[in-house]
């Protein structure tokens, strides 16, 4: 139960991280862009608050590495399960708004 707790800990202060940005940090073109929207930002889910429900590569990788560490083989479907668990780490989103978010890192992949 403890590398779980841990495990859940670590994931969901990655994802903690990206959700407390400003929305204008998290909406700015990455460097080298051209001022541009990466198209996979301009069309997705966005919550209440304006921000896109989507993680960035690099929060994906923690948390994958996290999952891998700590044998969690379905993140998609443990996250569902958990919702209690992960509105301690983003309170002010919903269980949708976090399926979404960590659903984001996992779209290429064949784990859902």
């Amino acid at each position: 139960m403890e590398i779980y707790w841990y495990t859940a800990c670590s994931l969901f202060t990655t994802i903690t991280e990206v959700i407390n940005q400003p929305v204008e940090a998290i909406n700015a073109p990455p460097a080298g862009a051209g001022g541009k929207t990466p198209p996979s930002i301009s069309d997705v889910q966005r919550d209440k608050y304006g921000r896109p429900l989507v993680l960035a590569p690099e929060h994906c990788s923690k948390m994958k590495k996290y999952a891998e560490m700590y044998g969690v083989h379905d993140v998609v479907n443990w996250v569902k399960s958990n919702c209690s668990f992960a509105k301690m780490y983003l309170p002010k989103a919903s269980c949708e708004e976090i399926n979404v978010l960590v659903a984001s890192c996992y779209k290429d992949d064949k784990q859902h």
